[in-house]
């Protein structure tokens, strides 16, 4: 609870100081909104999907298309990751809505030692780390490595990205996961192929994933890179 104080707390005062834009559109935001009222309006969760193969859940908080896509491809290439804590907030909401209780510890998709480099930031970690303050449970933002830095899989199908992430993905800690039950936490989730392989490393070491927890699922037709075009700058305060 005094947490929660503290965080509305210092978002009020971010606020005075720099306010927060729209992660869709740019324009102001109040309190810690990810996005202004009338693209919140635009955000429709999608049902909960189940894979058997190996068993979880994928849970998101919208679908790529339209405020959700522009605000996680701002998040990822133009350096927004203020973005990061209200997304996560939307994540939390999701989880509890859809399946809660189902995860002891919350792990991110990680990122290739130079690609963190390059960006400065693992996007699904500040994702992560949000997600687990909210539902207060631990957040292991390295349990999970890469062992090579795979080629963007942003235009690749099922069968390309399976072939691109396969043996990429390893348990740093074996012990952090062992006999826990995991949330694991993306950004944007198209063919499953990315999370499969983590899932897959997780239950090596002896854990289980039973949540998938993203922002948005993408249809495997809509293209999911960067386009300069839409990127939103930050509100100037006065």
């Amino acid at each position: 609870m005094l947490r929660d104080w503290s965080r509305r707390l210092c978002g009020v005062a971010l606020d005075l100081l720099a306010p927060r834009g729209c992660g869709s559109c740019g324009e102001r935001c109040a309190g810690d909104r990810a996005f202004c009222v009338p693209c919140s309006a635009g955000l429709v969760r999608p049902p909960v999907l189940t894979r058997e193969d190996p068993p979880h859940l994928v849970v998101s908080a919208a679908p790529y298309d339209g405020p959700m896509g522009r605000a996680i491809r701002n998040l990822k290439y133009f350096g927004r990751s203020d973005l990061a804590e209200p997304l996560g907030g939307l994540l939390a909401e999701a989880a509890r809505a859809s399946a809660p209780g189902l995860g002891t510890r919350a792990v991110p998709v990680p990122l290739h030692p130079r690609r963190l480099s390059e960006r400065g930031y693992n996007q699904s970690a500040l994702l992560c780390n949000a997600v687990a303050r909210r539902l207060d449970i631990v957040s292991r933002g390295r349990a999970l490595g890469r062992f090579r830095n795979t080629t963007s899989q942003a235009r690749m199908g099922r069968v390309q990205r399976l072939h691109n992430v396969n043996g990429s993905i390893h348990v740093r800690r074996p012990d952090d996961l062992r006999g826990r039950r995991v949330l694991l936490v993306d950004d944007v989730f198209t063919t499953g192929a990315t999370a499969e392989a983590c899932i897959r490393a997780i239950m090596e070491a002896g854990g289980s994933v039973t949540m998938v927890l993203v922002l948005a699922r993408a249809d495997r037709s809509q293209p999911v890179a960067a386009s300069s075009a839409e990127k939103v700058p930050k509100p100037r305060p006065g």
